[in-house]
């Protein structure tokens, strides 16, 4: 291995756009674009932003790049070769032409010589000439999910399985993964697709398509059994048996729009409409109806995959289980099977489960085939990949911080009337933003709360502990920021998981979002055997668990209405200064948890830098935000 072998995985879906950097087998940086554009899942953007910024880190920039490697097959997307796909399509009991165009626009989008002109454009973006232009692998899309699940798990041999919306044609897939080496023993192709049947619920519910799926999943829980839409969904969802006798099931396409969707494109079949009625128009107050169909949904989801990992448990006698796929982001899927399963001794999510992870798995596949056949190269011993920042380029941030032009976009100015001399009605203040010296004239309030109000604690740990035993909300922004889709102690927002008050005010004043979304607890390792049932590693809060009495006792506020949570069990080595910090916490208070839930606002991503956090920090209702070595409270 050359000391220049750097490694290029990109994702160029339309959603969650992102580059993974490797140095041979080993993961150095992942980021997804959505952190520098403010976009949410990055829709139908190009990862300029994230390629140059890992570009820049490397000594010679391209010229140290071995490969780009992105995870779809070559061949499937050749338009030479259309017609295997197409016969997938003509399958479809209810051939329709929304389907079709959708399919025929993937061939074209995914064309490889379309593929390779849009990475030409990118580099063209950031100054990077044709004639350094790195060689392009392609992997098959399955294989690099099911290979990033099985090579970051602890297991030497697992079951790696697969389920999303779709890949080439492959909706879901089963290997059996031994070292390095995979091999596929099953696989379900289109119309047969667990995500994009439940895409088509979340957005009958009244929820956006791409983030609004775990809106549906926090939703269930407060619906109720109800045997009319039961038996309806049962009828959507079939359960079978294969020719050999084992588990399988099917998806009746009627009733799922197959096709690309941005927020003003709820698309959902006439099928499904006349089946369940119109459509929700609220996710505020949804009526009793709509939770007991995302009851119901989530419910079969959750016994259907069940179901369908514990036959291949038992048809292999694998044991030991990696997933990954989008639908494995569903975390009370994943508690589900891990509860329910007799037969499973251990479990692995793989922490960046959709595509915005797919540049790791076909870095690793190169990997396999041109670096290390060694599978404990590839460990991914945590998600603390993306950026970070020095108490120096901190300060700078600090120094030249201004608000943003389009704050008056964000929800709420309570947060910035409070803290500043600024006049208290919401039009006087949105009149200001709009007028450039009124801009200037709040910016220079910022900038003298700033210089006033920043100081750096002795034992920064110990302060913020206590901030938060006091019912303080605490923006937490140190050290680099996590991939994929959950905070986990560097872009954090923490309050204390003994007050129910904390539920309420981070939803209301701090999230903008609705009051009946849960919040997840970080919690001690060595403490998890206390506060949780049947517990195993969780280091990612992408697993639920059944809480104990003692959990509902101690910390309430972290306990959602199923009596169920998703925690991240910590350990000092995978983040030493969160660790202390909870470690603190727990000195004070006696309890090992926070809560925790990401840095942003409803509608917006992660931030990712210290004007990120500072804006919101402005046009919310944290009450501290600690970055780096510096504080600031209102």
């Amino acid at each position: 291995m050359t000391k220049s072998n750097y490694l290029i995985g990109l994702n160029l879906g339309h959603v969650d756009p992102s580059v993974t950097l490797f140095k041979g087998s080993k993961v150095l940086m992942h980021l997804e674009e959505e952190r520098f554009t403010r976009k949410k899942k990055g829709l139908n953007q190009n990862p300029v932003n994230s390629l140059k910024y890992c570009l820049d880190m490397l000594p010679n920039g391209i010229s140290d790049i071995t490969a780009i490697n992105l995870g779809f097959d070559h061949d499937m997307f050749t338009l030479e070769v259309p017609a295997l796909y197409i016969q997938e399509w003509q399958r479809y009991p209810n051939k329709n032409s929304e389907a079709g165009d959708y399919e025929l626009k993937r061939l074209k989008d995914k064309n490889p010589r379309n593929i390779i002109l849009r990475i030409h454009k990118i580099l063209k973006e950031i100054g990077i000439s044709d004639d350094l232009f790195p060689k392009i692998n392609w992997y098959n899309h399955h294989y690099c999910h099911a290979l990033s699940a099985h090579l970051s798990s602890p297991f030497e041999n697992s079951l790696s399985i697969v389920v999303d919306s779709n890949s080439e044609l492959d909706t879901c897939s089963v290997w059996v993964a031994d070292g390095c080496k995979l091999n596929k023993i099953y696989s379900k192709t289109l119309p047969h697709s667990l995500g994009w049947l439940y895409r088509s619920f979340t957005l009958f519910c009244g929820f956006d398509a791409y983030e609004g799926e775990g809106m549906l999943m926090g939703l269930a829980p407060y619906g109720k059994p109800n045997k009319l839409i039961a038996e309806k969904i049962e009828k959507i969802l079939q359960w079978k048996k294969d020719d050999d006798g084992f588990f399988d099931f099917s998806v009746d396409p009627e009733y799922v729009y197959i096709g690309e969707r941005d927020k003003s494109n709820k698309s959902i079949t006439k099928k499904l409409i006349d089946t369940f009625g119109e459509a929700a128009d609220s996710v505020e107050t949804p009526s009793q109806y709509y939770k007991d169909i995302a009851y119901e949904i989530q419910d079969r989801l959750e016994k259907t995959l069940a179901k369908f990992v514990e036959r291949f448990v038992k048809q292999t006698g694998i044991k030991k289980v990696s997933l990954s796929g989008g639908v494995f982001l569903n975390c009370k899927v994943n508690g589900f099977i891990w509860k329910e399963s007799s037969e499973i001794e251990d479990i692995y999510i793989v922490p960046i489960a959709s595509d915005d992870g797919i540049g790791i798995g076909a870095n690793m596949a190169y990997g396999v085939e041109n670096i290390s056949k060694n599978r404990s190269d590839y460990s991914l011993p945590n998600v603390y990949l993306g950026n970070e920042y020095s108490d120096e380029e901190i300060n700078n941030e600090i120094d030249n911080f201004s608000i943003r032009n389009n704050f008056g976009n964000i929800q709420q100015y309570a947060s910035l009337i409070k803290s500043l001399d600024l006049p208290q009605s919401k039009e006087e203040l949105k009149s200001l933003l709009a007028d450039r010296n009124g801009y200037k004239l709040i910016n220079a309030a910022v900038s003298r709360f700033l210089k006033e109000k920043i100081f750096c604690p002795e034992d920064l740990t110990v302060y913020i502990a206590k901030c938060i035993c006091e019912g303080k909300v605490v923006g937490w922004f140190q050290g680099r920021m996590e991939a994929g889709p959950r905070a986990l102690g560097s872009r954090s927002i923490l309050a204390d998981p003994r007050r129910m008050s904390s539920l309420d005010n981070i939803n209301r004043k701090v999230k903008f979002r609705q009051p009946w979304r849960p919040f997840c607890p970080s919690v001690l390792n060595e403490d998890s055997e206390k506060y949780f049932k049947k517990v195993t590693q969780s280091p990612y809060m992408i697993n639920t668990f059944d809480v104990t009495e003692i959990a509902e006792k101690e910390a309430p506020a972290i306990v959602h209405v199923d009596k169920t949570a998703r925690p991240q069990f910590l350990t000092k080595e995978a983040n030493p200064l969160y660790y202390q910090l909870l470690y603190d916490f727990k000195k004070i208070s006696g309890v090992p948890i926070l809560m925790n839930t990401s840095m942003n606002i409803k509608g917006e991503p992660i931030c990712r830098s210290p004007e990120d956090a500072l804006n919101l920090f402005f046009a919310t209702d944290i009450d501290v935000l600690s970055i780096g070595k510096f504080v600031f409270k209102k």
